[in-house]
């Protein structure tokens, strides 16, 4: 596991952004129990990297940075949220 705070997107087509400490498989793996996906069901799921200090805009809170989004997250990993 890593100490550095991390973004990854997984996903087939719209993709979660899923913030957390570790590599992008420990994560992975997180997610794939969060949203109890079953290893058979991941053949079309894609990881990659997802930036945590560029500017996006998010629907509900406007344009931030996935670190200011995620400041006062209590607990990592996290789904933090999603793209289409």
């Amino acid at each position: 596991m890593t100490d550095q705070l991390r973004a990854v997107a997984i996903g087939p087509d719209r993709v979660d952004i899923v913030v957390g400490h570790g590599t992008d498989e420990e994560l992975a793996a997180w997610y794939y129990a969060e949203i109890n996906l079953h290893e058979d069901e991941r053949t079309d799921y894609h990881v990659s990297e997802y930036p945590l200090d560029t500017k996006l805009e998010w629907e509900e809170v406007g344009d931030m940075t996935l670190r200011q989004l995620v400041a006062d997250c209590p607990e990592f990993p996290c789904i933090a949220g999603w793209e289409d």
